[in-house]
């Protein structure tokens, strides 16, 4: 931990660091609720009107891991956000929900402040694919945390980002800066770098990332990408660390006075001993999600060409989603025009999570423009690996306009999310506009001509069925 905080002090001053979720190793292990439980640990209680507490002073009372943080967070005068599995005792005779084995196992945030206090927990509360392993609570968790240097946070992990609470809720509440920890891999059209820049503009928020995985990392500012890095290559030597100043305000287009990047290396670690592939790269999934509806219209890109594309999709009591975009070609690479034209499709997707092990399902609709890797329609929007994403076409105009069914409407996580060049890194709200145009319709354009090849471009939206909107029914 010290040597990324003393890499980032080199690029800026630094106020606030976050690392990803399951920094601590755990979820390489992940195999098994009894592989995880020697590395949970016990966590006191914090936040709202309970006292902090500083495991630094009283290392004796408290876990190496907790204290260690503690230290590193006095020593160098910064606010640390880190995750660790954390330990809870409980009982059946008073705790219904208490599992078999007597305790449970959080996938928690900690917030350390700059004088080494724990000031903040934060659990989970959708795990997505480590049920029965990691536990989540009862009704999902809440937690801001104000900063010495007076900025009121709120924090979340991982695929908490897909739902209404705690995210929507933050949001409504008025907070305006957010951490995000995350173990995200990479391998699909939307990298994360584009659905965090997407979620920052939707919500015209601050929002800073750690991801312990290949798909990328970045710090937004309301649809603004101050820093982004990724997605990666899988190499265990060697970590990121990224730093930008961020505005007291979130604001479109701002200029980051301090931003940068760097790459730490260390001796290369063992593989994991979880067994995590990737689904084949077809039309079942998109964004990593089971897609039970897909359709496509496809074309050919050709420098000079002008055209447009619909697409609707109806199944069953879903109701239809209709996309549709406009667009016209600035120029492709010579020899793509002359093997006739870099392929595109716009597609309509429908997909939910009703995986194994998943104790959420929701549904998510997709509009997308996207690249199809190598010409090949299969791949269309599902790109299969970092080295298939190579669009080489610049894009002088697109427009797409999206209309999701009218039941969606009232409560929905939207993901305006665009992307350019290689790995589908985000364009900042210089090149793109945002608008609701009805209720349940969105446009999106390209305000400037990238300076890339257009990757992807489009939406995401999620929705949330009734039981999902009362928070007291997700227990």
């Amino acid at each position: 931990m010290p040597e990324y905080i003393e890499e980032a002090a080199r690029i800026g001053p630094v106020q606030i660091i976050v690392f990803p979720e399951g920094y601590t190793g755990y979820y390489d292990l992940a195999m098994s609720r009894e592989t995880v439980t020697p590395y949970c640990v016990e966590v006191p209680d914090v936040g709202g009107e309970l006292p902090s507490v500083n495991p630094c002073d009283s290392k004796g009372n408290y876990s190496d891991q907790l204290s260690r943080v503690s230290c590193y967070a006095r020593e160098y005068g910064v606010v640390i956000v880190t995750n660790i599995c954390e330990y809870k005792s409980c009982s059946n005779f008073n705790d219904p929900y208490c599992p078999p084995d007597a305790h449970y196992q959080f996938n928690t945030n900690l917030v350390f402040s700059s004088n080494g206090d724990l000031i903040a927990t934060y659990r989970k509360s959708h795990e997505a694919g480590h049920c029965q392993i990691l536990d989540q609570p009862h009704t999902p968790d809440y937690t801001t945390f104000t900063t010495p240097f007076g900025i009121t946070f709120a924090t979340f992990v991982c695929a908490d980002l897909q739902y209404v609470y705690p995210p929507l809720e933050y949001v409504r509440n008025g907070i305006k800066h957010f951490v995000h920890t995350t173990d995200t891999p990479g391998g699909t059209t939307y990298s994360v770098p584009m659905l965090l820049n997407g979620w920052s503009l939707t919500n015209q928020v601050n929002i800073i990332q750690g991801n312990a995985e290949t798909s990328g990392i970045g710090i937004y500012s309301a649809g603004t990408p101050l820093v982004s890095a990724g997605p990666f290559v899988y190499d265990t030597s060697k970590h990121m660390v990224i730093v930008s100043q961020l505005p007291v305000t979130p604001t479109y287009g701002f200029q980051a006075a301090v931003a940068g990047s760097a790459e730490l290396h260390f001796a290369p670690l063992q593989p994991p001993t979880r067994q995590e592939s990737l689904p084949a790269p077809t039309h079942d999934r998109v964004f990593g999600l089971p897609v039970v509806a897909f359709n496509i219209s496809d074309f050919s890109a050709v420098a000079g060409a002008q055209g447009s594309a619909s697409v609707s999709l109806t199944y069953k009591n879903y109701g239809t989603i209709s996309c549709y975009v406009s667009y016209s070609v600035l120029k492709t690479i010579a020899n793509t025009t002359a093997s006739g034209g870099d392929k595109y499709a716009l597609a309509a997707s429908l997909g939910y999570f009703e995986e194994q092990n998943t104790i959420d399902n929701l549904a998510n609709a997709h509009c997308l423009l996207g690249h199809c890797p190598g010409g090949k329609e299969s791949l269309c929007t599902v790109a299969d690996s970092v080295q298939s994403y190579t669009p080489s076409s610049w894009f002088a105009s697109a427009q797409i306009e999206a209309t999701f069914p009218a039941q969606w409407a009232s409560e929905s996580s939207l993901f305006a999310m665009a992307g350019t060049g290689f790995a589908g890194q985000p364009i900042g709200t210089d090149f793109v506009s945002l608008q609701k145009t009805t209720p349940s319709s969105f446009a999106m354009k390209l305000t400037q001509q990238p300076v890339d090849p257009l990757f992807s471009f489009g939406f995401r939206v999620t929705y949330f069925p009734p039981e999902f909107l009362n928070k007291d029914n997700m227990k």
